[in-house]
């Protein structure tokens, strides 16, 4: 994975490669964010629904 975008970076130019990853992490990170807090929202639900 690591290679590839090195790979990434060298075909795009340095400054855009760097700034495309950056947000392609930062968007993964989010994306990955998103669906833990909903897994834990369902989970909580069902604790919840469990409880009553």
């Amino acid at each position: 994975m690591m290679g590839f975008r090195r790979r990434a970076v060298r075909r795009e130019g340095d400054g855009v490669g760097v700034v495309v990853t950056a947000v392609r992490e930062l968007h993964h990170a989010n994306v990955l964010r998103q669906l833990f807090a909903g897994f834990s929202l369902v989970r909580a639900a069902r604790v919840a629904a469990w409880g009553s």
